[in-house]
């Protein structure tokens, strides 16, 4: 086995309202909860791009970081754009 499992969350949000995006972080959840029970307590590592990484971070907020050992971002939209952009 890995030293560590990996989820790789690729999200394409195309509408940020909170209903789509809840309905994305439903899914995440769900693969995340069947991911625990196949690692039987091994580390976790999320990996995402883009917009997945926003996805990613509001899940940890909102969902928590049990069995997470790490989060990777790339080229994920963690700031808001600049003003005038």
């Amino acid at each position: 086995e890995p030293a560590g499992w990996v989820l790789h969350v690729v999200g394409r949000v195309t509408c940020l309202a909170c209903s789509h995006a809840c309905r994305y972080l439903d899914k995440v959840d769900s693969a995340m909860q069947q991911l625990k029970r196949d690692v039987d307590g091994a580390p976790i590592t999320i990996l995402t791009h883009s917009a997945g990484g926003w996805l990613g971070r509001v899940y940890l907020l909102d969902f928590g970081t049990e069995g997470v050992d790490r989060f990777v971002s790339l080229g994920s939209p963690h700031s808001p754009p600049p003003a005038g952009a």
